[in-house]
């Protein structure tokens, strides 16, 4: 059928769409990794090691994708799963089970 052509078509550009970002990904790790074994030069004259610039970024990026991210994202979810919640039978005391396990 239409939606089977269709639905592999869209596979298909996924997959191409996934192997495309994988060599970039792959580019950027060794960059990133080469760069932190540098000693950079800075324009006073002064050298600064390349972990020491990538090293705060990296950690406040793993602190955002562990922790930060999923604080934002936290009301949506909730919100999302109250209104699932209770449109099922007894939802509205599934709910406040839930909230009771956060207390």
């Amino acid at each position: 059928t239409d939606k089977i052509i269709e639905a592999t078509r869209v596979i298909e550009l996924v997959n191409r769409i996934r192997l495309d970002e994988s060599v970039h990904v792959a580019w950027l790790q060794s960059a990133i990794s080469e760069f932190r074994s540098l000693t950079i030069n800075t324009v006073d004259g002064a050298q600064v090691l390349g972990a020491e610039i990538i090293d705060p970024v990296w950690r406040k990026m793993v602190h955002w994708h562990a922790v930060e991210m999923h604080e934002v994202a936290r009301p949506a979810a909730k919100a999302a799963l109250r209104e699932t919640l209770l449109d099922a039978k007894d939802g509205q005391s599934l709910f406040a089970e839930f909230e009771s396990l956060a207390a």
